[in-house]
């Protein structure tokens, strides 16, 4: 949408006064060059409106769900259940040693298949910890980042609707947080390119 509204902006014709001396602002007076002004502004608000309601119904059910996510990998509990891994884990230890103690060759075995087992047990162990430390991070990240984006789906929807009203009402005023979120939804798509170029740059 903001590419189709640039382009209408662009492309749109515009009356300018008949006195250019006095230096009065032009006005337009058509919309992508066969609608009206008043016909094509209010479709723009109305496809913002639309749009901005499905996106902040998204970001807002996303949201909540990465919330429980997160909430269901809690330090705290994270650290709970890594504490009584180590018990066990300790006290599997315990049991391996009794049985590398013993005496297999009365078996008829020399071989030990329990020599490395606790080693690797807690290995596992770190492993696992590095990974939810990891996920834990990733998960906080991925939170920020969704209520950014349901606060600026939200935010879309009123401009949206401000839009839309002043048109009816007849108010450029209303027109202006509209146009500065759109100023900002652009910057923020060029400095998000740029930042994509410069971590991944082409061979």
């Amino acid at each position: 949408w903001l590419c189709c509204s640039t382009l209408c902006r662009c492309v749109a014709s515009y009356q300018t006064s008949k006195n250019t001396i006095s230096g009065t602002m032009p006005i337009l007076g058509n919309c992508c060059l066969c609608l009206d002004l008043k016909v094509g502004t209010t479709i723009i608000g109305v496809i913002c409106l639309i749009s901005s309601i499905m996106n902040t119904l998204t970001w807002g059910i996303t949201s909540v769900m990465v919330g429980f996510i997160r909430a269901s990998t809690e330090a705290s509990d994270i650290d709970r259940e890594l504490s009584q891994m180590d018990k066990d884990l300790s006290d599997l230890d315990k049991t391996l040693t009794k049985l590398n103690e013993f005496d297999f060759s009365s078996f008829g075995d020399d071989d030990d298949d329990y020599a490395d087992a606790g080693d690797v047990l807690a290995a596992n162990v770190d492993d696992m910890q590095q990974l939810v430390k990891y996920f834990s991070a990733a998960m906080g990240s991925v939170a920020y980042i969704c209520y950014f984006l349901f606060a600026y789906s939200l935010l879309l929807l009123i401009v949206a609707s401000m839009l839309i009203h002043g048109i009816k009402r007849n108010r450029r005023a209303l027109l202006t947080p509209w146009i500065a979120l759109e100023i900002l939804k652009t910057l923020i798509v060029l400095i998000g390119a740029i930042t994509l170029f410069a971590l991944f740059p082409g061979n």
